[in-house]
């Protein structure tokens, strides 16, 4: 098959940098790169879907039968061989249980479906890339929550995104190739979709539903300077629209006025890498930028070179070193007249307020499941969080009590946040800012709306 370079080494933006993410550390990033993978490797890779059962996962069993569709998946797989289920970096050995056509999942499936969470509903894509081992078997997940919008259709707070990174065929060629999971649950809703709309303008598409692509895109993405290697994420409501935004190969949103002005390399202050890790298929949220505002600040006053060590959050320091680099400017260090000065403009450094954005999802309002997650970045001065502590919310409401509950890999609000949110009026898709302050009595978040 002819492909062009682009796609034989396709364009992962350096999500493996720490800098660009709130929790490089955990599972849940990992979770977010397989399906950055295998959104742009799809076309190019065999790959099977196993949707799956309570069954599958149930504690007291502990094989997977695989189904008949996955037979070219194991067809050389033998009795006790151990493959290898694959996100991105992490891996999980799984011993292969063979008697003639049947073949089972054995031992390693309970601990793999435990800590990728896996739930009944849950797709489980795999698929094989040309560099994988013969055992080893690339994976993602899709999870069950993305497969009901087609029960809430007439929701009007419903959207669901979807991700494309811009190949030079895309350019060219004028469509875009709607991700195939993504085609079979949505397909239908997107054959009603006529128009997209990008910085705030707007322009006719098509959606071929039996080829799962969007056509006559070309004319916007032209309209733009778009690149090849650039990132386009699109977001369907219950409206005829398809609204998208773009970010460039760095990372940043891109500055969509200075953009028609051919400034290509003109980025805006929002990036894509501020995943809400919970949520599936790319619905992006964006930190607030008041931290970075704040140090943007102080470092004019003092006019001091910033050194990454000395930034408590690893992505705030590095949008200030994007920031300066990109716009051809050094900041001249300055030398203290003494350690004492120095330990105190640092201490100022690190009482920087602790912020967070988060967008809720549907799970997080229904007074059962459970609050929003915290990025493994905020967490209390010289500690980590430890579950059962309490932490007072506030809005312009009022205050509330709420519990935290730490897991190995994920900290989230639990008791109280039921109420918290009730009281609030808080509603799907609803934007809130978070910001930690550590006070004499207690850890203390302000909540505002966005």
């Amino acid at each position: 098959m002819d492909m062009d370079k682009f796609i034989e080494n396709p364009y992962l933006p350096n999500w493996k940098r720490d800098q660009y993410v709130l929790n490089a550390s955990t599972l849940e990033y990992e979770k977010a790169g397989a399906r950055w993978l295998f959104n742009a490797y799809r076309n190019y890779a065999n790959y099977f879907e196993m949707r799956i059962k309570s069954l599958d996962i149930d504690q007291e069993m502990d094989k997977l039968r695989l189904q008949t569709g996955l037979e070219k998946l194991y067809k050389d797989w033998k009795d006790g061989d151990i493959v290898v289920l694959k996100f991105v970096s992490r891996g999980w050995e799984i011993a292969i249980e063979r008697k003639d056509e049947i073949c089972e999942f054995g031992n390693g499936w309970q601990a793999f479906t435990k800590e990728t969470e896996l739930e009944p509903g849950d797709t489980l894509v795999f698929y094989k890339l040309n560099d994988c081992k013969d055992n080893t078997v690339n994976i993602c997940i899709f999870k069950a929550a993305d497969n009901i919008i087609n029960n809430r259709k007439d929701d009007e707070n419903w959207n669901i995104s979807f991700l494309k990174v811009i190949s030079g065929s895309s350019m060219n060629e004028g469509m875009l190739v709607v991700p195939k999971c993504f085609k079979e649950t949505y397909g239908q809703m997107m054959s009603e979709v006529n128009r997209i709309e990008i910085g705030g303008k707007k322009r006719f598409i098509f959606y071929s539903f039996i080829g799962g692509y969007l056509a006559n895109i070309f004319q916007i993405l032209d309209y733009f300077h778009v690149c090849p290697k650039e990132t386009a994420i699109f977001t369907m409501d219950n409206t005829t629209i398809l609204h998208g935004r773009l970010y460039q190969e760095d990372g940043r949103e891109i500055d969509y006025t200075n953009r028609l002005k051919g400034c290509s390399i003109s980025g805006g202050s929002n990036w894509i890498w501020s995943i809400n890790w919970k949520d599936d298929i790319g619905c992006i949220f964006i930190i607030s930028r008041k931290e970075k505002e704040n140090v943007a600040k102080e470092d004019n006053e003092q006019k001091e070179k910033l050194d990454i060590g000395n930034v408590k959050d690893d992505w705030q320091s590095f949008e200030i070193q994007n920031r300066d680099s990109s716009s051809g400017m050094e900041i001249e260090a300055q030398e203290s007249e003494n350690e004492e000065e120095e330990m105190i403009q640092d201490d100022e450094q690190m009482d920087l307020p602790q912020q967070f954005t988060a967008v809720l999802t549907k799970s997080n309002i229904d007074k059962s499941t459970h609050g929003v997650y915290i990025p493994k970045s905020i967490t209390p001065r010289n500690r980590s969080w430890k579950s059962g502590e309490r932490v007072l919310l506030t809005t312009d409401a009022g205050s509330w009590t709420v519990g935290v509950v730490c897991s190995k890999a994920t900290t989230r609000f639990s008791a109280g946040w039921n109420t918290f949110a009730g009281k609030n009026e808080f509603i799907t898709n609803q934007r809130l800012v978070f910001t930690m302050k550590e006070e004499a009595d207690g850890i203390v978040f302000e909540v505002e709306k966005q």
